[in-house]
C-alpha cells in the first residue's frame, strides 16, 4: 500500500465535475492535500476512442489557470518520498519551481526522489532534465530535440539517451527513461542500457487512455520499493500493456 497525494489545481467544491473527481480520488486513495482551489470551471474531456486502429482522440476543455511559481515552491517537497512532475507548458513557473526542489532535496538528502516526464515535443524543456534523479520521456519529444538540438531528422530511443547522457542533459547517475510504443521501452543509467518488450494484451488494445501515465505510475511504484531498475522498467511496460486491454484505470490495481 502507497499514500499518493496530488499537487494540482480544480474548480471549488459544490460543482457537479468537481467532486466527481474528488470521489475517485477518495476511492483511489489519492488526497488533494497540496492542490489549489480555483474559481473556474472544472476541466472536461471528451475522449472518443478508435478501436479498430487502437487509437483516441481528446476533446478538452480546461479553463484553469496553471499552478504559478510561488504555488509550486510552497510545496513541502521533502514530506515525500518521491516526487513526480509533469511538465507543462508554463516553463516560467516551472524552472525556478524544480530549481528550488532541486536545491531543498539536495540539502536533505535521502529524503525525496524527483521525476519529470517530458512528454510535449518542447525541445526548450530539456534543461529541466537536470534537476531531476529520473527522467520519463516519449517519442514525441525525443524526436522534437533531436529535430531542434541536435539537428538530426530521425533517432531512435537507444540513441536518444545515449545522447542525453553523453552531451550531459542530465546529471550522472540520472535514470532516463523513453517508452516507444509498441517497440516497449528503453533505460540507461550511465553506461548501462535496458530494454523492456510490449506486452500487448491478449484480446486487443480496448483503452488506450492513459497508457503512458500507466507506464510512467508502474515503475515509478516499483523503483520506490526497490525493484533494480531494469526490472522496474519490465513491469512498466506489463502494467501498460494491461492497461490499454481493460476499460479506465480502477482494475489495474
Amino acid at each position: 500500500h502507497c499514500s499518493v497525494a496530488c499537487a494540482a489545481d480544480y474548480r471549488r467544491r459544490g460543482d457537479a465535475m468537481t467532486e466527481l473527481v474528488l470521489d475517485s480520488f477518495q476511492r483511489c486513495g489519492v488526497q488533494p492535500s497540496h492542490c489549489v482551489v480555483q474559481d473556474a470551471p472544472q476541466p472536461v474531456a471528451n475522449i472518443i476512442v478508435n478501436r479498430s486502429k487502437a487509437t483516441r482522440t481528446v476533446i478538452l476543455n480546461n479553463q484553469l489557470p496553471e499552478l504559478s511559481k510561488e504555488q509550486l515552491v510552497a510545496i513541502p517537497w521533502t514530506s515525500y518520498k518521491w516526487v513526480h512532475i509533469e511538465i507543462r507548458p508554463s516553463f516560467e513557473a516551472l524552472e525556478p519551481a524544480i530549481r528550488h526542489a532541486r536545491g531543498v532535496l539536495d540539502a536533505s538528502p535521502g529524503t525525496a526522489t524527483l521525476s519529470i516526464e517530458l512528454e510535449k515535443p518542447r525541445a526548450r524543456d530539456l534543461v529541466l532534465a537536470k534537476f531531476a534523479d529520473v527522467v520519463f520521456c516519449s517519442r514525441e519529444f525525443a524526436e522534437c530535440c533531436f529535430r531542434e538540438i541536435a539537428g538530426v531528422a530521425t533517432c531512435n530511443a537507444s540513441q536518444f539517451l545515449l545522447w542525453l547522457v553523453e552531451k550531459q542533459h542530465v546529471r550522472p547517475g540520472t535514470l532516463v527513461i523513453c517508452a516507444w510504443g509498441a517497440d516497449g521501452a528503453w533505460a540507461r543509467l550511465g553506461e548501462l542500457e535496458h530494454h523492456a518488450g510490449a506486452f500487448p494484451p491478449a484480446h486487443g488494445v480496448i483503452d488506450p487512455v492513459g497508457a503512458g501515465d500507466t507506464f510512467n505510475g508502474a515503475v515509478i511504484r516499483a523503483l520506490s520499493t526497490g525493484v533494480e531498475w531494469a526490472k522496474a522498467l519490465e513491469f512498466g511496460c506489463r502494467v501498460a500493456g494491461f492497461k490499454i486491454g481493460v476499460h479506465g484505470f480502477e482494475d489495474i490495481a
